[in-house]
């Protein structure tokens, strides 16, 4: 019986410490807190040629304008930019990220930006 309720306990505790984590994905800024994302010439340029080094060892560009599109708005694709970063463990800069989602967007996905 003891061993049943320490695989109990040890099982919950698992579960109350999952749930106080944050998907990453999930970015979201109270609209007092959100900056408007600007965007320059220097910022794209930077998203493609860090695009260019890194992202098109997996695919080409076909898979940003396939019609089954996973990315419905600018915080998913961003969040993909992240989801592919992470498993290329390229450890690029929040900036860089961000240059890449804004270089993708404006080249082939034109979403609204927050």
């Amino acid at each position: 019986m003891k061993k049943v309720s320490y695989i109990s306990l040890l099982v919950l505790a698992l579960y109350l410490v999952g749930c106080d984590k944050k998907p990453e994905d999930t970015h979201t800024l109270s609209p007092q807190a959100a900056k408007p994302i600007e965007v320059s010439e220097a910022q794209i340029r930077a998203g493609k040629e860090i695009h260019d080094k890194n992202c098109i060892s997996c695919h080409d560009s076909s898979v940003y304008t396939r019609l089954e599109r996973r990315m419905n708005n600018y915080p998913e694709l961003l969040a993909q930019v992240r989801r592919c970063d992470a498993n290329l463990a390229t450890r690029l800069f929040d900036e860089e990220i961000q240059q890449v989602a804004l270089y993708l967007n404006q080249t082939y996905y034109q979403f609204n930006l927050p």
